[in-house]
């Protein structure tokens, strides 16, 4: 029952969408169900016409062309629903991968640290196919078990009732079977999907981290580890089998019984003339017929377990991909609180006691008692020792977390009145991790603007220093990267991710240690640009080197999540002891290299 309801939610409004496609498919599939049990007849009056020496030879053309133009709209039915059913299928799948991306794309950074990549990956894969076919198959299956199957069995009843209850009393030994066997069964495939999510998950970290993997010499430890997953992937899919073999198996064993039974007690009927059950007197022709009734009735015997094999194949994939679609994104903009009388979009920034944990942790404060200014235009640097809460604090202006009401200003309006997009745009984020897609160069740093000009690219390129690197490429900026930039240098890596920040001209940069792999020089020219070429924007900067920052108008140091030291580069030596102790290691750093 469960998944009807699911299947309901998520799959009604394409019946609703393409109901013309679905109309046309179900009535082609109907008159081919109809049409077909004219062939047992057919057959069947045939051969009693032989038995009696009635059958002229005019009744050959008949039969034949009776048989051909039944064969032709067959042809044509089949393959109408076939297009038509199928057709709908592949429009569903097309989408319901588009609405299940869209929404993953709205849902919030903490949804993406919860789940494995594989995992993900096997629900536009996998599961989207498990549902497809669910819905392609499922439609043939229920059609075809209730129409072909109640017509088969009403003119198998019309014939001889006895021998038709006889003959009925397998079908609900197949849906009770069906029914134990097909919940073993779904449990066996979700256990079946979760083994393949993991290896999987582990082929894409492994071609990922592939350089990792042989600067430390571990293929061995890998493969290892891959034949354990892959045999787990194997275990899991025999035990799924078994339960699908079993099924098929019973089915089959109880089809062949019931052929038995037709052909000792229909041969009886005929040999006898004794026929108990009433209907017609049998003849060679009759048991003829009614075997081409009950051979016809096979089918739909076997769309009932089937339809119930798909249902329970398909349960663990629209439980997973509507766990999904019913997932909430955890940050988004409250319409009550969003104001339309909103002021230019400046940059200044201000934090009034800000408390900060994650939604998964609530009781480890992760900020503390945040509270400081900082004016429109102004460079500040972030200093502390590694776990202090400079990333999380830049974050939380990008509005990746919930932050609670009053507690962070941008221009003096609320932070949680910002339409997320509106704050979004105005930030340029070049994160401690540069990733860049597997795209040419110029389509990395235009990732904001796909209608930027070269130049535009190019002057970007230029600030952050990286210009002359990508011109000495063989096809320059239309080099690929590669896959997470793999084909380039981590300075050139962090470089081209600032580029394609600083291209946005945006009001507020924030540089997460992003000058960490490049030398002094180039992160001098880099700290030169950003004081020269925005004047009047909000920069804030997180580093390790304390040369990142001295210069700047103001540093920020953390520690514990907590603002230990606030000012200038010379205040914070006589000042912040934190401070004044990072800055005799880096000197003492300095001396031993």
């Amino acid at each position: 029952m469960e998944v009807f309801m699911i299947f309901g939610k998520y799959i009604n409004c394409y019946y609703r969408r393409y109901w013309y496609y679905f109309f046309i498919g179900i009535l082609a599939l109907v008159l081919v169900d109809i049409v077909q049990l004219f062939i047992p007849e057919i057959i069947g009056n045939a051969i009693s016409s032989l038995d009696k020496g009635t059958f002229v030879d005019k009744d050959y053309i008949t039969v034949l062309l009776s048989l051909v133009g039944i064969g032709a709209l067959m042809f044509i039915g089949r393959s109408a629903w076939r297009l038509c059913i199928n057709g709908v299928g592949q429009k569903i799948e097309y989408d319901l991968r588009e609405r299940m991306f869209i929404h993953a794309e709205k849902l919030s950074v903490e949804y993406y640290k919860k789940q494995k990549t594989g995992g993900l990956m096997s629900l536009y894969t996998n599961d989207l196919d498990a549902v497809k076919t669910s819905f392609m198959d499922g439609t043939i299956f229920l059609i075809d078990a209730v129409v072909l199957g109640g017509l088969a069995m009403y003119k198998m009843f019309k014939m001889n009732w006895l021998l038709t209850v006889i003959c009925i009393v397998p079908l609900a030994l197949v849906a009770l079977c069906g029914g134990v066997i097909g919940k073993a069964e779904s449990v066996r495939f979700k256990e079946r999907q979760e083994a393949f999510e993991g290896l999987s998950d582990f082929v894409q970290e492994n071609i990922t981290g592939i350089s990792v993997i042989k600067a430390f010499v571990k293929e061995g430890q890998q493969m290892k580890k891959f034949a354990k997953l892959n045999s787990k992937n194997e275990i899991a899919n025999i035990k799924y089998l078994r339960y699908s073999i079993m099924l098929n198996s019973l089915i089959s064993f109880l089809i062949f019984s019931v052929f038995g039974v037709i052909m000792i007690l229909g041969g009886y009927y005929v040999l006898t003339g004794n026929v108990i059950g009433g209907g017609v007197d049998f003849d060679g022709g009759k048991l003829s017929t009614y075997f081409g009734y009950f051979d016809t009735l096979i089918w739909p015997m076997l769309a009932i377990s089937m339809l119930i094999d798909n249902i329970s194949r398909s349960r663990a994939s629209y439980n997973r991909i509507a766990e999904l679609l019913k997932t909430e994104p955890s940050v988004k903009d409250n319409l009550a609180e969003l104001r339309k009388d909103l002021p230019v979009f400046k940059g200044a920034l201000e934090f009034k006691n800000l408390d900060f944990s994650y939604e998964d942790d609530e009781n480890q404060k992760v900020l503390q008692g945040i509270s400081l200014k900082i004016n429109a235009g102004e460079n500040i640097g972030i200093v502390g020792r590694t776990g202090s809460g400079k990333t999380t604090f830049v974050n939380s202006i990008l509005k990746i977390h919930n932050i609670p009401k009053d507690k962070i200003f941008i221009d003096g309006v609320d932070i949680n009145s910002w339409p997320t997009k509106v704050v979004r745009d105005n930030i340029g984020y070049v994160a401690q991790d540069s990733f860049l897609f597997s795209d040419l160069i110029s389509n990395n740093i235009a990732f904001s603007n796909p209608k930027l000009s070269m130049d535009e690219v190019r002057k970007a390129a230029k600030f952050a220093c990286v210009d002359s690197n990508i011109i000495e490429f063989k096809d320059g900026y239309n080099t690929m990267v590669g896959e997470r930039g793999v084909t380039l240098s981590g300075g050139q890596k962090q470089r081209i991710a600032m580029a394609r920040a600083i291209v946005k001209n945006p009001q507020i940069l924030i540089l997460d240690d992003s000058v960490s792999a490049v030398d002094s020089e180039t992160e001098k020219t880099i700290l030169n640009n950003i004081k020269e070429l925005r004047k009047g924007k909000t920069t804030l900067i997180i580093a390790h080197r304390i040369s990142a920052v001295e210069k700047l108008d103001h540093i920020i140091v953390m520690d514990n999540g907590k603002i230990v030291g606030y000012g200038t580069h010379d205040e914070l030596l006589k000042s912040c002891e934190i401070y004044a102790k990072l800055v005799e290691l880096q000197k003492l750093e300095k001396e031993v290299n």
